[in-house]
């Protein structure tokens, strides 16, 4: 036993060589972000399809599906801005500013104050906020009694929707006008003014533009850039919620507005990304008669399938590349032996039983998303499989991942219908996971269930998400996350409809329980 004094419990494990310490990160960009995350995003974060570069240009919406990164390129793009001095950045979460939530406080207390007008205001008073933390213009003439506005107001500049009742209620949706009656005096001469000591939030809006005009257009603050990000905007989101509809709807033209009509004319170094879900993206295409076109000048949408870059060398698809990033990372800090080329099979070991790549085998489980490959490996550290992991470790790795890839269906699915809708659907997924079935059957299966919504459009959503294709007469089966580059899948009722194969696993599961 002596032999062994001589060891710590960390050499112990690292000669073990299994997967006690390994851990490929968290499916949520903003855990990895922080100070005591295992996996750092600044660690391994690569802008694999040079969005950055894209909303340099006229681009400022980031689309994709849930869990392809978008968080992500909002946290880098934030850690980014605090690192370099002449970058400034900030965020408009929904957790934080339930923009629909304050505006229904407005409809009992005035009818002036509209959804629009708040927008604006969140976004004038974030980068009036950003500008005076510039220390290069902080002693410029007026600034001083901006802060103070900003200081005296705080409970309406620094909105919080657990707080804006009380501060409604206290002092309604006036706001205290003396000092920045003095930084406009102090700026413009008597070009503007504001009578009385207080005045509604909304009176206030055409002169924070001209603020921020001229603070941006500043001598010493030209070279600076600031930007506002929209994240978490389809949190509780809700498509038979006109008002859900209508926030989302208003958000998009209010930003295009600014980034495009303000910020472009005027050459200000500013601009508002907004973040968004490709399903509720899709969504909004047919509510607005300019969004479609809204979306086609000015979307960057995040989609990881290459297929030709998978049959010619799968070495080189992003996505692989993403995951090979955090296993060489683990294997780094474990300090294990590895093919530095080669991480992915340094950890799992290939086995010709699976008549392809353990990567390509893997993947055809998921719906190739980043977020799909770090649940995927979420248990390892539980497991403790001993490395390279074997056949038998990757099909308890699936079905592991079945129950993962069903709540993350479920949470897309709450955006667009009812929980007794989303049982039913599930209980008609059981029903006809055995094999391919017709249009006719499955929605003989969903009315069966008493799924209340229209048939043909809950059918045209599942395909859109990749959770059901259609398979011809030669077998040939088409799913939504499969398209080439050149090619538009779109859901066929007169072709077979087959179920995604970790759905239909789980599914099958179920029916035999």
């Amino acid at each position: 036993m002596r032999l062994f004094e001589k060891f710590t419990k960390d050499q112990i494990n690292r000669l073990k060589r299994d997967t006690s310490n390994f851990f490929l990160g968290s499916p949520e960009a903003e855990a990895e972000s922080t100070s005591n995350s295992r996996v750092k995003l600044t660690e391994v974060f690569e802008d694999f399809f040079e969005v950055i570069p894209q909303l340099q240009s006229e681009k400022f919406i980031i689309t994709g599906r849930k869990g392809n990164g978008k968080s992500a390129i909002a946290e880098h793009i934030y850690y980014l801005a605090l690192n370099e001095p002449e970058y400034f950045c900030d965020f408009v979460k929904k957790a934080d500013i339930d923009i629909e939530k304050i505006t229904q406080l407005v409809s009992g207390t005035d009818n002036e104050i509209s959804q629009e007008l708040l927008i604006e205001w969140i976004i004038l008073v974030k980068f009036v906020k950003q500008l005076i933390s510039n220390e290069a213009i902080a002693d410029q003439k007026g600034i001083k009694e901006l802060k103070v506005f900003l200081k005296k107001n705080s409970g309406f500049i620094d909105i919080k929707s657990n707080q804006i009742k009380e501060v409604i209620q206290d002092k309604g949706w006036e706001v205290n006008v003396n000092y920045f009656q003095r930084f406009l005096t102090a700026k413009f001469g008597n070009r503007f003014n504001i009578k009385g000591e207080k005045a509604p939030f909304f009176k206030l809006l055409p002169h924070l533009k001209e603020t921020i005009k001229e603070l941006f257009l500043n001598t010493i603050n030209k070279d600076n850039h600031y930007i506002l990000l929209f994240d978490d905007l389809d949190i509780g989101f809700n498509a038979k919620n006109p008002g859900n509809v209508k926030t989302i709807l208003n958000i998009l033209r209010i930003v295009k507005d600014y980034n495009i009509t303000f910020f472009g004319k005027e050459d200000i170094s500013a601009k508002i990304i907004l973040l968004l879900r490709d399903d509720i993206s899709r969504f909004l295409l047919n509510q607005d008669a300019d969004t479609a076109k809204l979306f086609s000048s000015y979307e960057v949408t995040l989609k990881w399938y290459e297929h030709f870059q998978m049959q010619r060398d799968e070495d080189k698809v992003k996505l692989k590349q993403f995951i090979n990033r955090r296993i060489a990372l683990n294997f780094e800090k474990n300090e294990f032996s590895f093919d530095i080329s080669k991480p992915w099979e340094s950890l799992i070991h290939e086995d010709e039983s699976y008549k392809k790549s353990s990567f390509k085998y893997i993947v055809e489980h998921t719906l190739i998303r980043p977020r799909d490959l770090i649940l995927f490996f979420k248990p390892l550290q539980e497991l403790k499989f001993s490395i390279p992991l074997s056949k038998q470790d990757v099909y308890i790795l699936i079905g592991k991942y079945t129950i993962e890839f069903v709540k993350e269906l479920k949470n897309e699915l709450a955006a667009h219908y009812a929980p007794d809708d989303i049982n039913a659907i599930f209980s008609a997924f059981v029903s006809c996971a055995n094999e391919p079935v017709s249009f006719i059957f499955f929605i003989h299966e969903l009315k069966k269930f008493h799924f209340s919504e229209d048939t043909y459009n809950l059918l045209e959503l599942l395909f859109d998400l990749s959770i059901i294709g259609n398979t011809n007469d030669t077998g040939k089966t088409y799913f939504k996350h499969w398209e080439k580059d050149d090619e538009i899948f779109k859901f066929n009722k007169e072709l077979k409809i087959t179920q995604h194969f970790t759905l239909r696993n789980y599914c099958q599961r179920n029916r035999r329980n």
